[in-house]
C-alpha cells in the first residue's frame, strides 16, 4: 500500500472502517506505519472505537516520529490530534510523557485568516488527558495553560483544573480571578464556575466583587456560579445577591434575582418576598418572575397577594398574568 498515493491509501483505510469488520482491525494498525499524516489519521481516528493496550506502544512510537518535526510531517496536526484521542480512549496512563508534549505544542501555519496556531485542539485533548489521569506535572503544564494566546486553549486549562481537583487549582483558579486584566468574560465565567465547584469559601470571597461589575454578563455569570454552591453557602450567598441589587448593573438584575430563584433553599421565596417591595420596579418585577419559577404553594401564596396589590400596578398585573399561565387547564 506504501507504494500507491497517500488518497489513494486513505481511500483504503477509510474502506476498512467502512467494512466494520473486526478482523481487518490489523490492517488499521499497519496503518499507523504509514507516512502520511491523514492516513494515520484516519486509522487512529479509528481504532479508538475499539481500543486496547495493543495500541498504545504503536500509537506512541508514531506521535514521536510525527513530533520530531512536526511542521513538515504533521500538518495541520491532524495526526498527533488523532494518536492523543486514542491514547486517552485506550487509557494509556504511561502516555504521559506524550500528553506533556503534546500541550506545550504550538505549530503556526497559513490559514485563510492569515497565520493560525493549527495545535490548539492538540494542546486541548493533552490538557483533558493530563487532568484525566492525573500525571505528573499536570498542575504545572495547567497553569501555563492558563496563560495560553487562545481563549479556546485557556477554557480547557479552567476546566482541566476543574477535573485535576488539585489544591493548586484553587489557588490558580482564584489568582486568575483576582487579577482579571483583559480577560475574555466567557474563560472569567469558567474560572466562577470551576472555583465556586471546588472551593466555595474561596469563591465567596474572589467571585463576589464581579457582582459590582458593569459588564452584565460578568455579572450574570458571577450570581449564576454563586448560586451552584452548596446548600451550606446557601444563607451567604442569598444575602450577597440581594444586597447586590442596590448597585449592580441595571441589564444584569434580572438574572441575579432569577440566579437566586434557582437555588434549592426555603430562604429564596423569603428573599424574593422582601424583592417584590424594592425600590426600584425593576427589581421588583424580576422578582414576581422568579416566583413563577419556583412555582412552589409559598410562592404562589405570595403571587396571590401581589396581585391584590393595586398601588403597585405593573407588579399586580404580572403578577396576575403568572397566576393565569399557572393556572390548571
Amino acid at each position: 500500500m506504501s507504494r500507491t498515493s497517500w488518497r489513494a491509501r486513505l481511500q483504503a483505510v477509510q474502506e476498512i472502517v467502512r467494512s466494520r469488520d473486526p478482523s481487518r482491525r490489523g490492517l488499521l494498525i499497519d496503518a499507523l506505519k504509514d507516512r502520511s499524516n491523514f492516513v494515520v489519521a484516519a486509522s487512529a481516528e479509528a481504532l479508538a472505537a475499539s481500543p486496547g493496550e495493543d495500541l498504545i506502544n504503536p500509537l506512541m512510537e508514531r506521535y514521536r516520529w510525527f513530533d520530531e518535526d512536526g511542521k513538515k510531517r504533521d500538518v495541520t496536526c491532524v495526526a498527533r490530534i488523532a494518536i492523543v484521542s486514542a491514547l486517552v480512549a485506550c487509557r494509556a496512563v504511561e502516555a504521559g510523557d506524550i500528553y506533556l508534549r503534546a500541550i506545550r505544542t504550538s505549530q503556526i501555519e497559513p490559514s485563510g485568516m492569515g497565520l493560525e496556531d493549527v495545535a490548539v485542539p492538540l494542546r486541548i485533548k493533552a490538557a483533558n488527558a493530563l487532568a484525566e489521569f492525573r500525571i505528573p506535572g499536570a498542575l504545572v503544564a495547567l497553569a501555563i495553560l492558563l496563560v495560553d494566546d487562545t481563549a479556546a486553549a485557556r477554557l480547557a486549562a479552567i476546566q482541566a483544573l476543574h477535573h485535576l481537583g488539585d489544591p493548586g487549582a484553587v489557588a490558580l483558579l482564584a489568582m486568575r480571578l483576582a487579577e482579571p486584566g483583559s480577560e475574555d468574560p466567557e474563560v472569567l465565567v469558567a474560572c466562577m464556575d470551576a472555583l465556586v465547584s471546588l472551593d466555595p469559601q474561596t469563591a465567596l470571597q474572589v467571585v463576589s466583587p464581579f457582582l459590582s461589575d458593569a459588564d452584565p454578563y460578568l455579572v450574570a455569570g458571577a450570581a449564576t456560579a454563586l448560586a451552584g454552591a452548596d446548600r451550606f453557602y446557601h444563607e451567604k450567598v442569598l444575602a450577597l445577591l440581594e444586597e447586590s441589587l442596590n448597585h449592580t448593573a441595571a441589564e444584569a438584575r434580572e438574572a441575579v434575582v432569577l440566579a437566586m430563584a434557582s437555588m434549592r433553599s426555603d430562604a429564596v421565596t423569603e428573599s424574593l418576598s422582601r424583592l417584590t417591595d424594592h425600590p426600584k420596579e425593576a427589581v421588583r418585577l424580576a422578582a414576581v418572575r422568579a416566583l413563577e419559577q419556583r412555582a412552589d404553594p409559598q410562592s404562589v401564596h405570595l403571587l396571590e397577594k401581589l396581585a391584590d396589590r393595586p398601588s403597585d400596578r405593573r407588579v399586580c398585573q404580572e403578577a396576575k398574568r403568572i397566576l393565569a399561565r399557572l393556572a390548571p387547564l
